[in-house]
């Protein structure tokens, strides 16, 4: 999974490449860019998924059901660089998926409830 090819299928998205074409150098930089900065400022709605900068043929060190997430977020965001609207479908895959990435890095195992909210599995349940 590289960021070229999330690029291109982000355009395919939205409209601006047709199957079987490419992006310019030029597109492709700036998309890169657009990318680079969702993945470090956390546009995945909030995710904290470290400082990681690519270059647009660079393995990118996630599992590959990240893409899905990457791709529709990246295409949101590409839509006013290149003056196209974003379909409503889009931003909902786009939401869904962004969600579905921050469920797979919560951490369910270091949650904790109030024992006011459940006193009746605090440790001193039996002294109230």
């Amino acid at each position: 999974m590289t960021p070229l090819g999330i690029i291109k299928d982000a355009m395919l998205e939205i409209g601006v490449l047709q199957s079987g074409e490419s992006p310019t150098d030029a597109e492709a930089k700036d998309s890169l860019g657009k990318f680079n900065d969702m993945l470090s400022s956390g546009e995945l709605d909030g995710l904290n998924l470290g400082h990681v900068t690519a270059g647009l043929n660079t393995e990118l060190p996630f599992p590959t059901h990240h893409r899905q997430a990457f791709m529709y977020n990246l295409a949101v965001l590409l839509c006013p660089m290149f003056g196209v609207n974003p379909n409503p479908v889009t931003v909902q895959m786009a939401q869904n998926a962004a969600k579905s990435l921050k469920n797979y890095y919560l951490d369910i195992a270091n949650l904790r409830t109030d024992d006011a909210i459940h006193p009746a599995y605090s440790p001193n349940r039996y002294f109230h």
